[in-house]
């Protein structure tokens, strides 16, 4: 990662592989394989009520102060790219004991935010190092073993509470102090890309020159949904391999699925992480550029041949059909059902993600 800087960067690999598979499950463990069914087993301390609930949009709420360098997982001080990413990481902490649903910035403990947050930056972000200058600040989050219990309107309340308003803080000081006027790519995962898609309907939407420099959003492992075009019109869904101006999602099943797969919303759309298209057919896994898949030490093997990609429009999902779904449960199964392959949005398509970013970011610059 040469050309940036990661302020509290002390075990950038120390759980790759754990959160790679568990990424914004209630599963997530130091321990690889463990579920969140039997916190005594993982040697987690029993889970009880906190003494308050979580601030939630519309209190007052004190952003985290970005000014302070402490407060960003990467800057690239390089800037040798002529696009920037701004990236949010997914859910990379799960409460202990009687602790806050609001993940705090306050710890530097293995289990934290900060213990956690390198180890999946390494997995996701990396891949858009080739299309971009990256920039991912640290921002408070929600439990989601518990943010995912509640009603959808009580879901969006909270996270737009502490982790949206640390996420608006890091981006408005990103734009004002590191951007420089350059195109931007917005790219996230799971409660990442929840929270991004906030800064792209109500910022963006509010500062619409802003948003003529994003060369693309790429909101994976999250939904983006035909109500969400209507009732944002300045937002526009991916068509082709190199469009620009737009947002790429999906979320990765089994075929066959049928269970509720808990960040699928009703009208989800979705992009074939292969062909760039929303069209139904098939793209073979040999046509695949490349899965990335990490091991506990942080090392990863590349895959090729591993993993097709279909669109299901009924679902609004990506379907990979040559992957056993043993191989990739989260947790117990509890949260996300086997077949749901939340923890692998990136490892299944990696490279295809890391070609298409560099082909949108060129096909934006072409242009300016």
């Amino acid at each position: 990662m040469a050309g940036g800087f990661l302020p509290n960067l002390r075990r950038a690999v120390g759980v790759v592989a754990t959160f790679s598979i568990v990424l914004a499950a209630a599963a997530c463990s130091t321990t690889s394989g463990s579920g969140p069914a039997d916190s005594s087993a993982s040697g987690q301390t029993p889970l009880s009520t906190p003494d308050s609930l979580p601030p939630k949009q519309g209190d007052d709420i004190t952003p985290t102060d970005y000014s302070d360098t402490n407060n960003w997982l990467y800057v690239d001080t390089s800037l040798d790219k002529k696009v920037d990413i701004f990236y949010l990481y997914p859910t990379v902490w799960e409460r202990q004991g009687s602790e806050s649903y609001l993940g705090s910035l306050d710890s530097n403990s293995p289990t934290s935010i900060r213990g956690n947050a390198p180890s999946t930056f390494n997995t996701q972000a990396t891949a858009y190092m080739p299309a971009g200058n990256v920039f991912a600040p640290y921002y408070r989050q929600m439990d989601v073993q518990w943010t995912l219990t509640l009603p959808a309107a009580d879901q969006d309340a909270y996270l737009l509470g502490a982790p949206y308003t640390d996420a608006l803080a890091a981006f408005k000081y990103y734009l004002e102090h590191y951007n420089n006027g350059r195109p931007f790519i917005l790219a996230g995962h799971s409660q990442g890309s929840n929270v991004l898609k906030f800064i792209l309907t109500n910022y963006l939407g509010e500062h619409p020159d802003v948003y003529a420099r994003m060369v693309a959003a790429y909101i994976i492992g999250f939904s983006v949904t035909q109500a969400d075009l209507d009732n944002y019109p300045h937002l526009k869904f991916a068509e082709n391999r190199t469009d620009t101006g737009v947002i790429i999602s999906w979320n990765t099943e089994a075929p066959d699925m049928e269970v509720k797969n808990p960040v699928v919303q009703e009208g989800a759309l979705a992009i074939n992480p292969l062909s760039w298209t929303r069209r139904t057919q098939t793209v073979a896994a040999a046509l695949n550029p490349g899965s990335r898949i990490f091991n506990d030490d942080g090392t990863y093997v590349d895959k090729y041949d591993l993993c097709d990609a279909t669109v299901n429009p009924e679902r609004g999902t990506v379907n990979c059909s040559t992957v056993n779904p043993d191989d990739y449960v989260i947790g117990d199964g509890s949260l996300f059902p086997k077949g749901v392959y939340h923890g692998m949005d990136y490892g299944f398509y990696w490279h295809a993600i890391e070609q298409n970013a560099v082909a949108r970011a060129d096909a934006f610059t072409a242009g300016a």
